[in-house]
């Protein structure tokens, strides 16, 4: 534990060591009730401020869930030690190493970045030319949506990561016991995490405002030059530096200059461009906007359109010659080709379904008839989900969504018809419509004592992995489809590891037991019991025995 706190620290203070102290700011600018906020945004120049209030109180719920989460976590690994030191930094050292917060916010940002910044890029052309539309972003645009969404995520695990070593270094330090650092935690008394969450929030909506604008500006054949703009002057204190630059002129394929409150020289295409440090970014009020050519607008629309499609095959021209395999290596990025499996979210069902049928090897979907977000949601958790098990790649014959599961959110069915085997992962329409509503379920389930705790859509849908997972690891173990069927239909292999880990565990296979331990969903069948285990974000001694023997025993 202190040989990570140790690092936690210097990594967490390499991020944030050109930050400057504007607090004071942004809890003026959070504290904004939504109308206000609305306001204040439309007379600073963004598009859509009503929109943009709903995705900045979207993302910051899905924020505040995920820190809750992990809260959750930390204090579950906590009260399993019995005020025993030694044991709970065991077990706070082992929710560490197994958190996924990382991918949690990746998963999150990346979806806010995808679905807003194609429609706030056609908004933000028709703000130089009505007649323009944007249907498709350059690569470079396409690439930033993965590469800073990981990079969001990195900075949130390792930030939330230092919270929590320092604070139980803080509880160590000041001689209190593990239940009054528990108690702690649990009044809210370590972190307020619905600011830290709106924080980020608002900072990344605008940020995808941003990126929406620069692309419009890049992509609009009458803009030829670009100015930076400061707003808010007479609402915040003001960055000296920022309103230094008001006014400053380039063409639009240069970036601005900024010399930056540390005495650097920085060069942004754009306000809170991600090379500026969070100092420069975090809540800064400033816009940038297109001047207009006038003599180009004066063109036909369809010469403007081809100058338009001229320039996004040039661009991505040269991005492609700008990244050369070796360059890609080293910066860990994959080359465009590639990238469309990591830029999930689609602009429509009829993409998403190509994506699935793609990349996940499944045969057929009728996602074609469902809402695009419900889609998108699928398809990210799936394709994380497939990174675990990739076994899995073409094993599900189809993904189909349902109107009624009854309490399931999702349902993982294999069947056979004479000598075939078929597989199908059922999604519930109406909880995977909307991110509150599974967040609710899981919360509800978890609270009656049904299931285990779980992370969101990602969540869910690894418990149905782990039967998908665990029907082709039993089809491989048996000559023929007959002996295959009686194995599944007798639960044989989850059998042998729910009798292992209960018996590693010295626990008693009882089914009040495994209620106790994991909930009454686990005590139904020992498919269940080993899925509820998988797919559990806590870390208990049983748990983490069902996560180990499945592991091993799926990749033998």
């Amino acid at each position: 534990m202190a040989d990570k706190s140790k690092y936690y620290q210097m990594v967490a203070e390499a991020i944030i060591a050109h930050a400057d102290p504007i607090y004071d700011a942004i809890d003026r600018y959070l504290a904004k009730a939504d109308e206000d906020l609305e306001d204040e945004l439309k007379e600073e120049g963004y598009a859509e401020p009503k929109d943009t209030v709903s995705e900045i109180n979207s993302l910051e719920e899905e924020i505040a869930d995920i820190l809750h989460s992990q809260t959750t976590a930390l204090v579950t690994a906590l009260k399993a030690a019995d005020g025993d030191w030694d044991a709970a930094q065991e077990n706070v050292s082992d929710m560490i190493d197994e958190d996924d917060i990382a991918e949690q916010v990746t998963e999150a940002a990346n979806a806010m970045y995808e679905l807003n910044i194609p429609k706030l890029a056609t908004v933000y052309i028709q703000e130089s030319d009505g007649e323009l539309v944007i249907d498709t972003l350059r690569q470079r645009t396409s690439e930033w949506f993965a590469s800073w969404s990981e990079q969001l995520g990195n900075l949130m695990k390792v930030n939330t990561h230092k919270q929590i070593t320092d604070l139980i270094q803080e509880t160590i330090a000041n001689g209190d016991d593990i239940a009054t650092l528990t108690r702690k935690i649990m009044d809210g008394g370590w972190r307020t995490e619905y600011y830290q969450a709106k924080r980020v929030a608002v900072t990344e909506v605008l940020r995808a405002h941003s990126v929406a604008k620069e692309e419009a500006i890049q992509q609009s054949p009458v803009v030829d030059m670009k100015e930076w703009r400061h707003t808010g002057v007479h609402k915040i204190k003001p960055r000296p530096n920022h309103v230094a630059m008001d006014g400053q002129m380039v063409p639009k394929d240069q970036p601005f200059e900024m010399q930056g409150k540390d005495g650097g020289t920085y060069y942004p295409m754009f306000p809170r461009d991600p090379n500026l440090p969070a100092g420069e970014s975090i809540n800064c009020h400033c816009i940038h906007r297109g001047i207009v050519n006038q003599e180009t607008l004066g063109l036909s629309i369809d010469e403007r359109k081809k100058m338009q499609q001229a320039f996004i095959d040039n661009d991505d021209g040269s991005w492609e010659k700008e990244q050369s395999e070796k360059e890609k290596a080293k910066a860990g990025i994959v080359p465009y080709e590639a990238t469309q499996s990591r830029s999930v979210s689609q602009a429509n069902t009829k993409a998403a379904d190509k994506w699935a049928k793609t990349h996940l090897g499944v045969k057929k979907t009728n996602y074609t008839k469902q809402d695009i977000k419900a889609v998108n949601r699928v398809n990210r958790a799936m394709q994380r989900l497939y990174k675990e098990y990739p076994q899995l790649n073409g094993f599900i014959d189809e993904i189909r969504f349902v109107d009624n599961l009854g309490t399931d959110a999702a349902r993982a069915a294999i069947s056979k018809k004479g000598s075939e085997i078929k597989t199908v992962l059922k999604i519930s329409s109406s909880h995977f419509a909307d991110q509150k509503v599974i967040n609710n379920l899981i919360k509800s389930q978890v609270e009656e004592g049904n299931w285990t705790p779980k992370s969101g859509a990602y969540g869910i849908l690894k418990h149905e992995m782990v039967h998908m997972v665990t029907y082709k690891k039993t089809i491989s173990m048996y000559d023929n489809l007959d002996d295959t069927w009686k194995a599944i239909d007798g639960d044989v292999f989850c059998k042998s590891i729910m009798e292992d880990a209960m018996s590693a565990c010295n626990l008693k296979i009882d089914r009040s037991i495994i209620k106790q331990k994991l909930g009454i969903y686990a005590a139904k069948r020992p498919d269940e019991f080993v899925a509820e285990a998988v797919s559990s974000t806590k870390n208990t001694k049983l748990e983490k025995t069902v996560k180990k023997l499945f592991k091993e025993r799926t990749s033998e």
